[in-house]
């Protein structure tokens, strides 16, 4: 579970904090940049939301399947057509909506695996995400700074697949709603 939750931090912070700077050194305005920016964060509400109630429907493990593979796509996608056109934005969206989702999926799977210790294994969950965050950011920054910003937003996209394994750790039953007997 910590594994998806550090593979999925890897591959949404560099958008989270990057994405200006990336727009801006590709020639694009700073009130581009900011629209696009809040454009991934906005999505990142609806995944957030959409996540809990797909894993619920296809288990945990299907959910964060599906946002690694997502992703992945996506994202690779939006950097080799990325022009600076508002027909970008969309696209930022649907990345926002496939890569925010295992956030809300692993508090739900912390809750399936000790349900009885929610509070402090969902606390420890997103205190391994946020502890993810800050040392991912800091290291993508140094990777940046070594490589250039657009080589290091492609090792994002395979950021994402790392994801996959993890994933395919999570018992395929779990999170998936049972049928109501009556």
């Amino acid at each position: 579970m910590l594994g998806s939750v550090v593979a999925n931090t890897a591959a949404v912070t560099p958008p989270s904090f990057f994405l200006v700077e990336y727009l801006l050194q590709r020639g694009r305005s700073e009130w581009y940049g900011g629209l696009a920016l809040s454009a991934f964060y906005a999505s990142g509400i609806i995944g957030g939301l959409v996540g809990g109630s797909l894993s619920d429907w296809v288990g945990r493990r299907g959910a964060l399947l599906l946002s690694s593979l997502g992703t992945a796509p996506l994202l690779a996608l939006y950097l080799a057509i990325e022009d600076g056109s508002w027909l970008m934005l969309p696209l930022l969206v649907i990345i926002g909506v496939f890569a925010t989702p295992p956030r809300s999926v692993t508090l739900a799977l912390a809750n399936d695996i000790a349900p009885e210790a929610r509070g402090p294994l969902s606390g420890f969950t997103l205190a391994t995400s946020f502890v993810a965050q800050s040392v991912l950011a800091l290291a993508f920054g140094a990777i940046a700074d070594a490589i250039g910003i657009e080589r290091a937003f492609w090792l994002t996209v395979g950021a994402s697949l790392t994801g996959v394994p993890f994933a395919l750790l999570v018992p395929a039953h779990i999170g998936r709603a049972r049928p109501v007997s009556g």
